[in-house]
């Protein structure tokens, strides 16, 4: 089994890096790809836990992106694979991307406690304001133990109707795929499906991305019915795009775990982009850094 899209507690996941392998282990996956949003933390983390087991890492991440190609805003996830994990670029980046974050989350949390006089500050001690989440979900798990239930509800009620408002939340796709491309690796399409355009846009999307150098689509993802998965999989047959798969686990509420069943794939399935990675070593442990 493979599956090249999950996510641990670096971003938006409910497991640890430890806790999400060895449920690919029990769960008889061979090949996996952490794919944390805008962060490869975790990718570190595992290369000095030294594991003994006998699956195949593949280096990965997820970018939240955007393009105006369209003629409107359309936000787009971009997973990259195989990049060098100590690449300085895609570092600088994703260091930029956190304090980004960091900042407009810490602004929102000190307006936040001058609205609500039973917070303050010192309950955030420790709080990670650039991790990459729901903002409102990660306050509300930190201080719930702080305040009562009806403070707690009053403070959900707000969280939930008056979102942060990011000064540059998504980079735009063009850059991103190049980025990818700059460290050595490999830009697939994240469900394409759940963009939000009509199958023509798909197509002319897909088409302009393939001009720019994208690499793949991911077509088997656990949430695309049978017909999105003949679609995209005749786009990435017409384009000539590798396809790969995933469960994109981030907690067991939505998923049977890493490698879920439902990912379907079908049984001709070729994994040319794993195969591609692992004839190139680029799987951890074995990167040409």
């Amino acid at each position: 089994m493979i599956d090249l899209h999950t996510h641990t507690v670096h971003s938006d996941g409910m497991l640890t890096v430890n806790e999400l392998i060895n449920n690919a282990v029990e769960n008889n996956v061979e090949v996996i790809s952490i794919t944390d949003h805008d962060t490869i933390s975790a990718l570190s983390e595992y290369k000095n836990m030294h594991l003994k087991n006998d699956i195949l890492v593949i280096p990965g991440v997820e970018f939240s992106t955007d393009t105006y190609y369209l003629g409107r805003k359309t936000k787009i996830h971009l997973l990259g694979y195989g990049y060098s994990v100590g690449d300085k670029v895609i570092n600088q980046v994703l260091h930029e991307l956190y304090i980004r974050r960091f900042n407009d989350n810490k602004e929102y949390i000190e307006n936040l406690i001058k609205k609500f006089h039973y917070l303050n500050m010192d309950y955030f001690n420790g709080f990670d304001y650039g991790k990459y989440g729901w903002l409102y979900k990660n306050i509300l798990n930190y201080i719930k133990t702080f305040i009562d239930r009806e403070q707690l509800e009053l403070l959900k009620e707000y969280l939930i109707n008056n979102r942060p408002r990011y000064n540059k939340y998504n980079e735009r796709v063009e850059d991103m795929i190049r980025l990818i491309h700059s460290c050595n690796g490999y830009a697939v399409f994240a469900h394409p499906q759940k963009c939000d355009v009509t199958k023509e846009e798909l197509q002319k999307l897909v088409i302009y991305l393939r001009n720019l150098g994208l690499d793949g689509l991911e077509t088997y993802h656990i949430e695309s019915d049978q017909n999105d998965r003949n679609y995209i999989h005749s786009l990435a047959l017409k384009y000539d795009l590798y396809e790969t798969g995933g469960s994109d686990f981030h907690s067991f509420k939505y998923s049977n775990g890493v490698g879920d069943s439902n990912i379907r794939f079908p049984q001709d399935y070729e994994p040319l982009l794993v195969k591609k990675l692992i004839k190139e070593k680029k799987v951890l442990g074995d990167i040409i850094e």
